[in-house]
């Protein structure tokens, strides 16, 4: 049985056994939705104008950044001593260009070498969707920064 948590403005909103889908509204306006689709999880976000999201993705002893804007990256942190370290800086991908979005095949094949895949928007109003593998005792944070950032 799958155990998950999700936390969303610090609260945990979820807990174990994981359900089949579900939604919360984020502080400051939105809502992120979360389904299960097969092995993966469908992580939803939607802002009330455009903006940024990240998902913090806490696994064994490591925090995972997995961010989506106009192209899709991963930072990883690691504790060292009492701090947390940047251990992999972003490397970012899957870009939205002018030409339009990434070829479903370059979507598949991230999503087989990271675990995850979003869809990257150049513009900031769509919908973020993350496709994610979570491992059992994973623990997920939502943020969603609202553009223009004031």
């Amino acid at each position: 049985m799958m155990k998950f948590v999700l936390v969303v403005a610090g609260l945990a909103v979820l807990a174990e056994p994981a359900p089949a889908q579900t939604a919360s509204p984020l502080t400051g306006g939105g809502v992120v939705s979360i389904s299960r689709d097969g092995e993966l999880w469908r992580v939803v976000v939607t802002g009330p104008r455009a903006g940024l999201a990240s998902l913090c993705l806490a696994e064994r002893s490591r925090v995972r950044i997995l961010h989506a804007s106009a192209a899709i990256g991963e930072g990883v942190y690691e504790p060292s001593g009492d701090a947390w370290v940047l251990k992999s800086g972003f490397e970012f991908a899957l870009r939205d260009t002018r030409k339009g979005p990434p070829a479903e095949d370059e979507r598949r094949a991230y999503l087989g070498n990271k675990g995850w895949v979003a869809n990257a928007d150049n513009s900031g109003t769509r919908p973020r969707e993350f496709l994610i593998l979570l491992s059992d005792g994973a623990r997920l944070g939502v943020t969603l920064f609202r553009l223009p950032i004031r």
